[in-house]
């Protein structure tokens, strides 16, 4: 197949420092090492070199949190280099391989993500999925609901580089595919000559792999450029830059946005230990999380008086095996069974209900649905430790619309609806004497409700 025709004489050429160093649950002595000496210099960098302006974490904010298990004096640094627009941060907690995420899974992810990175002065609004392989119809009404604008990916999808991506629901976000990071050896020429053909917007993201030795090879790198394109525009940039010049010319454009999902690669599901993911998150989602919340919101003394801080405690293991999962090799990659994980959650079921085999989620104790259609995706407490109550969600799996009444396991004084991320839209509802509020459902749209005194 011929590349596409360029549709520019000259580009705007946007290049990103990433940092790539992954989330590390145990990490070498050498790793360590490594995290900080990196870290230190890019703020020593960002700090007081004009020409280092950005840098983009793309591990997520577990990242941070490991740089300051070794240097917690650093903390205001960080937090004013985030502040500034300087320091960038992944939305995400560990960065995803979606399709080993059930949206639940997903969904956690972004929650502690985007609270960790609000401690330093909060996430960027871009999502970053640098190795997925593939991406769920799900996606787009996740990422909105927690305010992301768009998500990038390493795969040009069908020769174009950035296009509208509508989700199962309808819900429509930018997608946009980058190459991966790579060293400041290759040339602007190469890089440009790869990616050109297939931009619509005539913005090129260049995103690099930066390093503590990184600052030296990205200023030779940007003076070798400037000579080598001289018509084109190079601008130190970040992924949230790229992404708005993106969405500007694809507005423009005025394309149909593309439906469905992405397949870049073999299909994940059926690789060894994904599903087991999928297993584990499904198994907190459907049964550990409505159970603590039942506890607790019975007053049981067995539980801690935050109870969230037990489900982060239980969450911890599952973010560190997808950490370490992009680390290895497939033979190696699950140095943690996930099954045994299993097991020891089991065994935590046992402690405050009957473990009996034949249950497969504890939603009813919490939260029932009317129609057989509406299926419930979670009941669980929120995750500010200071509100009070359930979240509840749920989504339609029809190609109808539908009304579709909940009831609460007791009567609750307001419901509000919330985004994914847990904030109030502003929108409330109802609540009858029975505990059961009434809307509309639209297909496959994820509804969240805050039930609260």
């Amino acid at each position: 197949m011929s590349e596409p025709r360029l549709r520019y004489a000259s580009y705007h050429l946007h290049l990103v420092n990433l940092f790539t160093a992954p989330h590390r649950p145990n990490p070498t002595f050498w790793e360590q090492a490594a995290l900080v000496q990196a870290l230190d210099q890019a703020l020593d960098l960002l700090e007081t070199d004009p020409a280092f302006r950005h840098l983009t974490v793309v591990g997520g904010s577990a990242v941070l949190e490991d740089y300051l298990r070794l240097r917690p004096e650093h903390f205001e640094r960080l937090e004013a280099a985030v502040r500034r627009g300087a320091l960038l941060i992944n939305p995400f907690y560990v960065l995803p391989q979606p399709s080993a995420h059930t949206a639940e899974g997903l969904i956690r992810n972004l929650l502690r993500g985007t609270a960790t990175a609000q401690v330093f002065g909060g996430a960027m609004p871009i999502a970053l999925c640098l190795k997925a392989d593939f991406l769920d119809t799900y996606l787009p009404q996740v990422l909105r609901g927690f305010n992301i604008q768009a998500v990038l990916t390493n795969v040009v999808f069908h020769d174009v580089s950035e296009q509208l991506w509508e989700g199962k629901d309808g819900t429509q976000i930018l997608w946009a595919g980058v190459p991966q990071p790579h060293s400041f050896e290759e040339s602007a020429t190469n890089a440009r000559h790869r990616l050109a053909p297939h931009s619509l917007s005539g913005h090129l993201m260049l995103p690099y792999q930066w390093s503590a030795q990184g600052a030296d090879a990205a200023r030779t790198w940007f003076a070798n450029a400037t000579q080598a394109l001289p018509h084109d525009i190079l601008l130190h940039s970040t992924p949230i830059a790229y992404a708005k010049a993106a969405q500007t010319a694809v507005n423009r454009e005025n394309n149909p946005p593309h439906t469905g999902g992405y397949l870049f690669t073999e299909f994940f599901h059926g690789t060894q230990g994904v599903d087991e993911f999928w297993q584990l998150e499904r198994y907190l989602t459907e049964c550990i999380e409505p159970l603590i919340a039942a506890v607790a919101l019975s007053g049981d003394s067995r539980l801690p008086r935050q109870p969230q801080r037990l489900v982060a405690q239980l969450w911890q293991p599952l973010f560190d095996q997808h950490a370490r999962y992009h680390q290895t090799s497939e033979s190696d990659h699950l140095p943690l069974a996930p099954s045994a994980y299993l097991e020891t959650l089991k065994t935590l079921i046992g402690t405050f209900a009957d473990p009996s085999p034949n249950r497969q989620a504890y939603f009813e104790d919490l939260v029932r649905a009317d129609h057989d259609l509406f299926a419930i995706r979670a009941a669980k407490l929120p995750d500010d430790p200071a509100r009070g109550g359930l979240i509840v969600r749920g989504s339609l799996d029809s190609t109808d619309p539908a009304w579709v009444t909940l009831t609460a396991y007791q009567r609750f004084a307001v419901c509000e609806v919330v985004s994914l991320a847990e904030v109030p839209s502003g929108g409330k509802l109802a609540i009858e004497s029975d505990g059961s509020f009434r809307f509309r459902a639209e297909p496959h749209h994820f509804y969240t409700f805050w039930l609260h005194d």
